[in-house]
């Protein structure tokens, strides 16, 4: 079952350095794979390719944690974690690192993004949760591995007690701010930024 959370830093060079380091001393047993650069130049790539495009500025590198259930094997981790970063960023540079430490030994990947693509594009980061997570979903089907069915909007609603006075004393009535959670929901499924 691949949990994933997304999360983005304006240094792509220490980002880099996680995958490969903690604490200063080098991982063992990282499987590490790139997408349109070669890892070992990461760092390199990543900035000439910003400073290319004038972008150097703000965030410089996105980042898409995809864990597994323990025992999954690591190396299909990784090519998950690298067609991953192939559909929901095609033409950026990517780098995968699969870990396999932490609680329980489940394996994991650090997918870490270029924000901006070999042609001069930045990644739209709008709803881009949502996206990892159901590309991670279709990829993890594809592979035969489970998923997590995740809501959308996980947020509970709170009433205040008007409001569950009028609902529960005029069964089928809706408070006026249903209605306005309805409209901005509509509105925000339409939206784009």
């Amino acid at each position: 079952m691949a949990y994933v959370k997304v999360g983005s830093s304006r240094s792509a060079s220490a980002t880099l350095t996680y995958g490969e380091y903690k604490d200063g001393v080098k991982r063992e047993g990282v499987i590490i794979s790139s997408v349109n650069c070669d890892a070992g130049l990461a760092k390199t790539e990543f900035k000439a390719v910003r400073e290319a495009w004038g972008k150097v500025d703000g965030v410089q590198i996105h980042t898409i944690v995809q864990s597994f259930e323990a025992g999954t094997d690591p190396k299909l981790v990784n090519r998950c974690g690298a067609e991953l970063a192939q559909r929901i960023a095609p033409n950026h540079q990517a780098v995968i690192y699969t870990h396999t430490d932490g609680e329980g030994g489940k394996p994991h990947n650090h997918i870490m993004i270029n924000a901006v693509s070999l042609d001069g594009e930045k990644l739209r980061s709008s709803k881009f949760l949502y996206r990892a997570r159901d590309l991670s979903n279709e990829i993890s089907l594809e592979h035969g591995l489970p998923i997590i069915e995740q809501e959308r909007n996980p947020a509970k609603i709170r009433y205040t007690q008007a409001e569950q006075a009028i609902v529960t004393r005029e069964n089928g009535v809706t408070s006026w701010k249903d209605n306005i959670r309805t409209a901005v929901d509509d509105v925000a499924r339409r939206s784009e930024n």
